[in-house]
């Protein structure tokens, strides 16, 4: 449901005339400054889909998606904001979304526009990004997971016995596919095949 959803807003921004004006239209696992800068520092102009928290109640739910606006101009701050004739400006990427997504039809909801919030903390400003979100939302019904596009159990892979106390980088390099196993190893390894 969510994947689908991603994916029809991720298609609608694309095929709109504003997507030529843009350098990526993807989407992002959260909004969080750090993470966020890390995977778009150099992409502005851009618009990534965020999911949000949504409420469900009695089979349906409200999905809501903030687009995370980017907007970069070596003009500056104000040629970030209002563009400058040639570089789309973060104003002009919001109307345009706003105007977009106002009673927009996808393939499973009708969404629409409830708020913008401009981020305005340090982490954007010192990458010279002028940034804000547009939530938008629709009603979905919930629905079973349709079980045939997920292919079978076949095999279970698993490490045993990391120290609990090695470093978080250690774990991450345990969790890495392939896993690292360069500076320790696991003391059993266990395979499982399903015939």
């Amino acid at each position: 449901m969510i994947a689908e959803l991603e994916l029809e807003i991720i298609d609608a921004i694309k095929s709109d005339p504003l997507a030529a004006h843009l350098r990526a239209v993807d989407a992002l696992p959260d909004l969080a400054d750090e993470t966020a800068l890390k995977s778009i520092a150099t992409a502005a102009p851009a618009v990534y889909a965020v999911i949000g928290d949504y409420p469900l109640k009695d089979g349906l739910a409200t999905v809501g998606f903030n687009l995370l606006c980017l907007a970069r101009n070596a003009r500056g701050v104000n040629a970030s904001r209002r563009g400058d004739g040639s570089t789309i400006g973060l104003y002009q990427i919001l109307d345009g979304l706003t105007h977009l997504f106002t009673s927009l039809a996808t393939e499973s909801t009708i969404w629409n526009p409830v708020a913008v919030r401009f981020l305005r903390n340090g982490a954007w400003k010192a990458a010279g990004i002028s940034a804000a979100t547009l939530t938008i939302t629709g009603d979905i019904m919930l629905k079973p997971i349709d079980e045939s596009v997920l292919a079978d159990f076949v095999t279970f892979h698993g490490d045993y016995d990391i120290d609990p106390h090695q470093p978080a980088a250690e774990h991450a390099k345990w969790l890495a596919e392939p896993a690292d196993h360069t500076t320790s190893a696991p003391e059993l390894t266990d395979t499982l095949t399903l015939p």
